[in-house]
């Protein structure tokens, strides 16, 4: 008996270090395919390293000068999502490029701060306490400052005014809470203080874009002041990779465009379900209708922006002038910020094409009545939720 105990636990301990080594095979083979993305997004002349996936006892990465070597933990890969580890990456990477392509041999210093804003690394990213193995906390797994948690109680009180049956009170709510945002960014950019851009990635799990996803990224760059960016994201644990959403702005418009991202997909799926169970889809109207609820929502967004506009109309010319060019110089470093992210990036459009205007139109009716009615301060990315699991 104690022999055959004996002889399942080498099994188990034989299965477990077999499966450890394919996984240490398919992450480092990842690795490679993201090192050469990387050298050729941000135009890296480096000769490739050796790569490998091991325990790194109070690291998460390293880079060997003498060796040329760059180590990622195993410990990083199978605790944190795949974004999380490209920023570890690239900051292993940073070290390189001080190493080889500057020419100096310093740890966290100037040049390496250098190199970091060369590849966009966010602040948490180009510590260097990630050497150290620390917890890591990106921006959205913080708590909210009181700043953020008051903009967003305000819009949860707003947002929660929206479900009221009185028709005035709730297209009001709405208009109120675009204009708080609106209000706010504006503030912020009068005071000429300085606004921190932060990016957030939103796996969602799926090898393709619909169209109807696209449009609610539309709505959100086009009424939510953020940017966004789709992007493959390779599953650590599927070992394949899926498409995702990179949402860039200031950390608050992007906590708001996360939430209304995912109550948006949400919530036309639910209407879809039930206009289904009513019988009154003629053959492939499905889209149709998601693209109508979208299309709908977003007059009504529009017509709400189209509000805030007369309001300004009361300033003088002098000021009005002079808040539409710091509007845009900030509409343009959010640009700046995405582009630097993304120096490669290719812009791709989508036509709105239709194969049942009936639901279309019964889309389109449901998006004018649509609100967002959900709390939100306690569900938004300062979590460090993503949009599927």
């Amino acid at each position: 008996m104690g022999l055959n105990m004996k002889s399942e636990k080498m099994d188990r301990d034989s299965a477990s270090s077999d499966r450890r080594r394919f996984l240490q095979e398919h992450w480092t083979e990842q690795l490679y395919k993201e090192y050469k993305s990387l050298c050729f997004q941000y135009c890296l002349s480096l000769r490739q390293p050796l790569l490998q996936v091991a325990d790194l006892p109070g690291r998460w990465g390293l880079w060997d000068p003498v060796v040329r070597s760059i180590t990622i933990s195993f410990s990083l890969i199978q605790n944190y999502s795949w974004d999380i580890v490209i920023e570890i990456f690239k900051h292993e990477v940073a070290h390189q490029v001080v190493s080889e392509l500057y020419g100096m041999d310093e740890a966290h210093g100037s040049f390496f701060r250098l190199a970091c804003q060369r590849m966009t690394l966010p602040s948490w990213a180009a510590r260097s306490e990630v050497d150290l193995g620390r917890p890591i906390t990106p921006w959205n797994a913080r708590p909210l400052n009181s700043q953020e948690e008051r903009l967003l109680k305000k819009a949860e009180k707003l947002f929660a005014l929206a479900t009221s049956s009185n028709e005035y009170e709730a297209h009001f709510a709405m208009r109120k809470a675009q204009e708080l945002y609106a209000r706010h960014q504006l503030s912020r950019i009068l005071q000429k203080r300085k606004i921190g851009l932060v990016s957030l990635v939103m796996p969602i799990k799926r090898k393709r874009i619909e169209r109807y996803e696209s449009m609610i990224g539309s709505i959100l760059v086009q009424y939510f002041s953020v940017k966004l960016v789709y992007i493959p994201l390779y599953d650590a644990r599927d070992l394949c990779e899926y498409q995702a959403i990179e949402i860039m702005g200031t950390s608050e418009n992007v906590l708001l465009a996360e939430y209304i991202y995912q109550f948006l997909w949400n919530k036309i799926h639910q209407l879809w379900e039930e206009y289904r169970q009513k019988g009154r889809m003629k053959g492939r109207s499905r889209r149709s209708y998601l693209l109508g609820i979208l299309s709908g929502f977003s007059e009504k967004l529009r017509e709400g922006q189209s509000e805030i506009k007369a309001r300004s109309a009361t300033l003088s010319v002098h000021e009005d002038k002079s808040r539409r060019q710091l509007v845009t110089q900030q509409n343009r470093r959010l640009k700046d910020f995405m582009n630097q992210r993304y120096p490669r990036l290719v812009d791709k459009s989508w036509r709105q094409s239709l194969r049942d205007r009936g639901a279309y139109d019964a889309g389109i009716k449901e998006g004018h009545k649509l609100t967002i009615t959900q709390a939100i301060s306690k569900q938004a990315g300062n979590q460090g939720r993503r949009l599927t699991s």
